[in-house]
């Protein structure tokens, strides 16, 4: 792995960790998870617009006539509309720090779905890895097999298929499109789905939102910026690599939570979080094999 590759993902995790942080601190001063997740999503977009615009003029990049136009929607109804609010949601009921690391699980969907969809294997520790993330991911959700996992744990538990067919479908769709468009494409998507999703259901008014301006802000940014990042490491490492690379980004979310929020988390959770990091860099550093390739 190259060390530009290597810069853009920790950029990637840094981003990502911090918009759990500020995601739930919108969500603890009472923002509705809804019209949070449709401003998060409206920012990230609007700040997505002028770079896809500028490099329109100098690649001639299409949008709207493009073959892949409806695999965008796809991704962007998914990934950026539902995942998105379900994520929000779920912290009403959990910590930022689970957020995080259940999510770190999602490498775990998108092997699966890049078997099915790309015919791409990896090799045996990096099924170990895995593992290995799947049991730091119980042991913190559990508290040590103390007691189950929370609403919200499960509701974010339910977004792993979501997101592991996501990563691996946008990896076909990366092949005629080009990074800065499926970002794009994806956040324009989840805003539509969003805005026509409140417009049907009352779930809540978006000027609720002024309390939380900065958190919104911040979060829509930062995860244009991650998301940005992701899709750029796919194009050249695969998604599976990519997923398992950002998987770390829980450290950072401890980390906020500890020093801003003062959590208190016990060792067997901390431990849990670090056997998620530790699999998910194992998992980063495995060189991916395509079956179909290899087979030709």
């Amino acid at each position: 792995m190259r060390p530009n590759t290597i810069t853009i993902l920790v950029l990637g995790v840094i981003s990502l960790g911090t918009v759990h942080f500020l995601e739930k601190l919108a969500v603890g001063e009472g923002a509705p998870p809804a019209p949070f997740a449709l401003g998060q999503t409206a920012v990230a977009l609007a700040a997505l617009i002028p770079v896809w615009l500028w490099k329109r003029t100098r690649t001639g990049l299409e949008l709207w006539h493009s073959r892949r136009i409806g695999s965008l929607a796809l991704i962007g109804v998914l990934a950026s509309g539902v995942v998105v609010l379900l994520s929000i949601m779920a912290l009403s009921h959990t910590s930022a720090t689970h957020k995080g690391v259940i999510q770190a699980a999602y490498p775990m969907g998108t092997m699966v779905f890049a078997w099915l969809l790309l015919r791409e294997r990896i090799n045996l520790l990096g099924y170990v890895a895995a593992t290995v993330i799947i049991a730091g991911l119980i042991l913190m959700t559990s508290r040590g097999l103390n007691s189950t996992p929370n609403p919200g744990d499960w509701i974010l538990i339910a977004t792993i298929p979501l997101m592991g067919f996501t990563d691996a479908y946008s990896k076909k769709v990366l092949r005629d499109v080009p990074p800065v468009t499926v970002s794009l494409g994806r956040y324009l998507f989840g805003t539509l789905f969003l805005v026509g999703l409140l417009a049907l259901v009352d779930l809540g008014s978006m000027r609720d939102l002024l309390p939380v301006w900065p958190q919104l802000l911040g979060a829509g940014l930062l995860s244009a910026q991650a998301m940005g990042f992701f899709y750029w490491a796919v194009k050249r490492i695969g998604p599976s690599l990519s997923a398992g690379f950002l998987a770390s980004a829980p450290v950072v979310t401890v980390v906020l939570e500890w020093w801003w929020l003062d959590a208190d988390f016990a060792v067997i959770q901390l431990l849990g979080v670090i056997l998620v990091i530790g699999g998910a860099i194992v998992l980063a550093r495995q060189h991916r094999v395509r079956a179909a390739e290899a087979r030709g």
